[in-house]
């Protein structure tokens, strides 16, 4: 890497000497950990945003985590770390769970430290190389593993929706019929719901930052709100129970972000552990 190499400060052993030049491309230590490697976390994280933003922050400190475990710097680590992290998912239950990580887990995991690597060497000049260059990675089935409703479970939640209000009612609606993650509808306020070609329909913001609009069913409530929240003063009158419950922490009782596990007792469905 040439005579610029700098220790960092504090000095601490286990952490290696890197490019000073590169080192200046990252954000200041004020407010950081003044480790390297959590500065270039902050800056690659810049580049993300919403659930991506925050998977991935997850994902660099569990590997972090497992790294210090063993008493290796993440930026010095080499193939054969990587691949012992691989087999350490695939085999050990994790903290979290108590089982192995799945493929799909694992496949996340090293994509998120691919694009990492990657970032250091391309974009900021730290490393000479990715430890994660030609790592095998698993192979994801293409069915998902989540179990899903039935025909009937499906319609003893929607009657329990539309029995416990307006609210749970285009909440419930909206997360079925139009197959939005719970973040995205609780994302969502009035003036997000709007027309377009003389149809109602809501602006959305899906996962990657991607925006579209969803047309509202017919079959979500069309009545006169009763028990939501006033509408803002510069929402168009008449808005149906629909759009005056689509409004930010308000689409769950107390305006939680929940995942529709209040409706399951009434629906008599089972709760996933």
């Amino acid at each position: 890497m040439g005579a610029d190499l700098v220790p960092i400060e504090p000095a601490d052993q286990w952490v290696p000497a890197l490019p000073g030049r590169a080192l200046d491309r990252l954000p200041a230590a004020v407010g950081l950990d003044a480790d390297p490697y959590w500065r270039l976390a902050a800056a690659f994280l810049v580049g993300y945003q919403g659930h991506s933003r925050s998977g991935y922050f997850a994902d660099l400190k569990a590997w972090h985590a497992w790294c210090t475990e063993r008493g290796v710097h993440p930026l010095a680590v080499e193939r054969h770390h990587v691949d012992t992290w691989v087999s350490y998912l695939t085999e050990a239950p994790q903290p979290r769970t108590g089982r192995p990580a799945s493929p799909a887990t694992i496949a996340r995991r090293l994509s998120c430290l691919s694009k990492f690597y990657e970032y250091a060497v391309r974009d900021v000049e730290l490393l000479d190389a990715s430890p994660l260059v030609r790592v095998r990675r698993p192979k994801v089935d293409d069915d998902s593993a989540t179990v899903g409703l039935g025909r009937g479970e499906l319609d003893q939640l929607l009657t329990a929706a539309e029995a416990d209000g307006p609210r749970s009612a285009a909440l419930v609606g909206l997360l079925v019929y139009n197959g939005l993650r719970i973040s995205e509808a609780l994302s969502r306020d009035v003036e997000h719901f709007t027309h377009q070609t003389g149809h109602r329909v809501l602006r959305l913001t899906r996962k990657g930052g991607k925006r579209t609009t969803e047309a509202r069913p017919k079959l979500l409530p069309a009545s006169p709100c009763t028990r939501s929240r006033p509408t803002s003063a510069s929402a168009p009158s008449g808005l149906s129970s629909w759009a005056g419950t689509v409004r930010a922490g308000s689409l769950v009782p107390g305006g939680g972000a929940s995942s529709g596990a209040w409706l399951a007792t009434p629906a008599s469905l089972p709760l996933s552990g």
